[in-house]
């Protein structure tokens, strides 16, 4: 795992440094976004969903997702994860 983040976390930071989101990974930390979302499908009671209304727009070339009350698209936005729990199950199915 320490040598998969230590490869991972340089490209992610390159990546959202071309979003303009270069502050959010200066703590080296690797977002878990695609076990969390098989987790989830295990044990739903990991994070706290509400139903959300979005547009999409592109700006500079860019794509932006905004909650907007009125917006066409209607999502489940995850508020709240427990990580600390997602953590530990990741850790136990790798080291398996």
């Amino acid at each position: 795992m320490t040598a998969m983040t230590a490869e991972w976390e340089p490209r992610l930071t390159q990546f959202m440094k071309g979003f303009g989101v270069g502050s959010y990974y200066e703590d080296g930390a690797v977002m878990l976004h695609d076990p969390l979302a098989v987790a989830t499908l295990v044990d739903p009671s990991l994070v706290k969903i509400v139903r959300e209304r979005i547009r999409v727009e592109m700006e500079k070339g860019k794509i932006r997702t905004i909650a907007d009350p009125q917006g066409p698209i209607a999502i489940d936005l995850v508020t709240e994860a427990d990580i600390a729990r997602l953590s530990r199950l990741v850790s136990r199915a790798v080291m398996d």
